[in-house]
């Protein structure tokens, strides 16, 4: 036995949900209802094989402890080092939070990060060609037979990307975290090539042990300085002997800085080109992509019927 439209809609009216008047309605448009789950199942599919490959090249950290070996006798002379504002070494210093922190911050990313790569490798990739090992550019943004950017502007964008505008994609991109546990830091970079990964990942390892190094390596060239002039003014022997300690110190300091690549961060697992993507989980995507799109459809047949049900019968 049939049912009426008018009687469909006012089993839907209930305050009850009838599931069987739903269930009718939506028999009664299965070719519409058919035809969207078919198109938006399609469009997923399209739409997750027109996504490129990302890949994703990891490092594994840790904490290279440079500090430990320089304590020698400094404990001892801390008073006077304090007064000559001397840094002392601390085994309970870690600089290991300071150093991820700075990673993540404009001011690594803008002077020591962006001046070693391509500009156009962060803010224009459009593919990577993995036969040939070509990186290939949207054009409209950058025009890699020109070499120059082609994109349209309007402040406060700018036709070359901004160092503030590129942080933004660079926060991105890369990712670094600490075990709570083992105290092991994780460090990965995200881009179409596999190999601009990787290289980006070593360049962020070496930028952050050189980055700090130098600021060490100014630091202990200061106190050698004032720790001199000052030798030459005092006159009583225990305090020169105390100054010649520091100076020995700082010495050590400053040969454990230039001598040690790995000041900072030391690499437990290195960086490498990945021949598989990390994303996108295409199959995934395709999933749940299909079943919102059963879900859309199934409202807009839903809605489609409501509307008739209340459009004038002439």
């Amino acid at each position: 036995m049939s049912i009426s439209e008018d009687q469909k809609f006012n089993l839907v009216q209930n305050d009850e949900i009838n599931l069987y008047a739903l269930l009718t309605i939506l028999w009664g448009r299965k070719f519409l209802l058919l035809f969207l789950i078919i198109f938006s199942s399609l469009s997923s599919v399209f739409y997750a094989l027109s996504l490129p490959n990302i890949y994703r090249s990891d490092a594994l950290l840790a904490n290279a402890n440079n500090e430990q070996s320089n304590l020698g006798n400094l404990g001892n002379y801390a008073g006077l080092a304090s007064m000559a504002g001397i840094r002392m070494p601390s085994v309970d210093s870690d600089r290991t939070v300071e150093a991820i922190e700075r990673i993540q911050s404009f001011e690594f990313f803008s002077n020591y990060f962006l001046p070693s790569i391509s500009l156009q490798n962060l803010m224009a990739v459009k593919n990577w060609e993995p036969s040939t090992n070509t990186v290939f550019y949207d054009e409209k943004i950058f025009s890699s037979e020109l070499n120059k950017w082609t994109r349209d502007f309007s402040y406060p964008q700018l036709q070359t990307p901004s160092a503030q505008e590129s942080f933004e994609t660079y926060k991105d991109i890369m990712s670094i975290t600490i075990n709570e546990k083992t105290s092991f830091i994780s460090l990965s970079v995200k881009h179409m090539s596999p190999y601009v990964a990787r290289d980006w990942v070593q360049k962020i390892i070496y930028a952050i042990n050189e980055s700090i190094r130098d600021e060490e390596r100014i630091k202990a060239t200061r106190s050698l300085d004032f720790l001199n002039k000052e030798l030459l003014k005092v006159n009583y022997s225990k305090i020169k002997e105390s100054i010649a300690q520091l100076q020995q110190e700082q010495l050590k300091l400053l040969m454990m800085i230039e001598s040690n690549e790995d000041y900072i961060f030391k690499t437990l697992n290195s960086p490498i080109a990945p021949e598989l993507k990390s994303e996108p989980k295409r199959k995934v995507l395709v999933i749940l992509l299909s079943f919102l799109g059963l879900m859309m459809s199934i409202i807009l047949v839903l809605l489609l019927s409501f509307i008739n049900f209340k459009s004038p019968d002439d």
